[in-house]
């Protein structure tokens, strides 16, 4: 199990990173159609920061559960 955990952590961050980008996607989309009723563009990159900030989390525990390897003579 611990084995697998390290490749696991990587893909849900890849996972995350993903869901963030679709919403940030879809709020561009969102402003484009009704620029009028939602905030300016710049404004909703904002919504990305907790999902990079997640997925950068999930790395970095997964560099510290990776196997470690030692170098040779």
């Amino acid at each position: 199990m611990r084995r697998h955990l390290p490749r696991a952590l990587r893909v849900l961050s890849v996972v995350v990173l993903g869901v963030g980008v679709v919403h940030v996607a879809w709020l561009f989309i969102e402003h484009l159609q009704h620029p009028e009723w939602s905030a300016p563009a710049s404004a909703n990159l904002v919504y990305l920061a907790p999902y990079v900030m997640a997925a950068g989390t999930l790395y970095g525990l997964s560099c510290v559960f990776s196997p470690r390897t030692v170098p040779g003579p």
